[in-house]
């Protein structure tokens, strides 16, 4: 990793969005993926999870995006927390100091090249760029699962950090965690990192993602 403050934000993207790493003592929250992205092998499920997060919409600042998208994933307020170090994490996964500039600042901000379309995965014939903004953030409520939102799973982030690359049982996030479901998840499911925890996990592989995210 560079120690050397950059800014490479001029890179190109096609979405603008926000994730959300939400703590509690020493465990984090992360929210399930709709079932219709779910995948099915004979008696297996597999499903994706993420920070809370998603798309910045049009006219809305960051800082609105990210709120916003807690009360429509969790059903409560969060406090957002400046980060002592931001990183820009660019498509080849290194990593760089960043230059801090803003009021609250970001853990990091990362690009992700995924295949389809935004909300549309099944579109492989084409692919897009994303540009995401990582906050460090505080509950300000009890958080459930909305109605977008099928489960939300509360966990350590060294599992987090064990599963990128491959499918975790549930049971295995359940040793130290907990799930909270609106919907019921299958106790057989599989799950695997999107976005944020994969980004995470993939760019600081090898180093203690709690204390570069300041959890303690």
């Amino acid at each position: 990793m560079s120690s050397k403050s950059i800014d490479r934000l001029d890179m190109r993207y096609d979405v603008e969005g926000v994730g959300l790493v939400i703590f509690d003592k020493a465990l984090s929250l992360f929210a399930l993926s709709k079932p219709k992205y779910w995948l099915k092998d004979k008696d297996r499920v597999f499903i994706s999870y993420g920070c809370v997060g998603g798309k910045v919409e049009e006219g809305e600042s960051i800082m609105e995006a990210a709120l916003r998208e807690a009360h429509e994933e969790i059903s409560t307020d969060v406090r957002i927390i400046s980060s002592e170090k931001s990183y820009i994490i660019d498509l080849d996964l290194k990593v760089h100091l960043l230059k801090q500039e803003w009021s609250i600042n970001p853990i990091a901000i990362y690009f992700v090249k995924y295949p389809g379309k935004p909300g549309d995965p099944s579109n492989t014939k084409q692919s897009f760029i994303g540009k995401v903004h990582v906050f460090l953030c505080e509950l300000n409520g009890q958080p459930k699962p909305a109605s977008e939102v099928p489960a939300i799973l509360w966990t350590d982030w060294k599992v987090i950090q064990d599963n990128i690359g491959s499918y975790f049982p549930l049971s295995k996030f359940l040793e130290g965690g907990k799930i909270e479901e609106q919907k019921e998840i299958p106790r057989n499911a599989y799950l695997y990192p999107m976005w944020t925890p994969e980004i995470l996990g993939k760019a600081f592989e090898g180093q203690d993602l709690k204390r570069i995210l300041n959890i303690d």
